[in-house]
């Protein structure tokens, strides 16, 4: 593929994920076990950079899933992380007219999702915290009316323990 088919492949495949909300559309090809992106979509920083992936780059960390899937030629999904980011991949393993097996993969990236799960567990521990804070003083409040009406039983019963004492001594003097 020359520089310039590959040029437009990129061009065409980042109008479509750019259109579909994808992050990255791409093929695989498998060549003496290993793995290779033969085009790509590319971000809008990966071609103000000159960065973007081309025909035929060697994708070194390449999960484990993406042999199996050329192994199996069955379709699957995963979540992977890779120099790019951590993404959410659909594969669907396709055939050339002539037999040749590649993978086409449409990713999403999910690197924000871990960044918001913190932040989601940090403000939960803080709410959790205060509403904890916010009820010690009423368990207080339960704990000391609950020992004062412990006390003020108490108290009420040895009154009543005395009044019949006294009830009883009038009964026998009285008698």
């Amino acid at each position: 593929v020359s520089e310039v088919a590959d040029a437009e492949n990129i061009e065409k495949l980042t109008t479509f994920a750019d259109r579909i909300k994808i992050t990255y559309l791409y093929t695989l090809v498998q060549k003496n076990e290993k793995i290779y992106i033969t085009s790509s979509s590319a971000t809008a920083e990966e071609l103000e950079n000159n960065t973007e992936v081309k025909y035929f780059t060697l994708f070194n960390e390449a999960d484990p899933n993406f042999q199996i899937c050329f192994k199996t030629l069955r379709p699957m999904s995963f979540t992977h992380i890779d120099r790019w980011g951590t993404f959410r991949a659909a594969i669907i393993p396709e055939k050339t007219s002539d037999g040749k097996v590649y993978l086409s993969v449409a990713e999403y990236n999910i690197s924000h999702l871990k960044r918001l799960f913190y932040s989601t567990m940090i403000e939960t521990s803080i709410v959790a915290f205060l509403v904890i804070m916010g009820l010690c003083p009423l368990i207080y409040l339960f704990y000391r009316h609950g020992k004062i009406i412990k006390v003020e039983n108490q108290k009420m019963e040895q009154e009543l323990c005395q009044s019949r004492k006294m009830e009883s001594l009038g009964r026998l003097a009285g008698g």
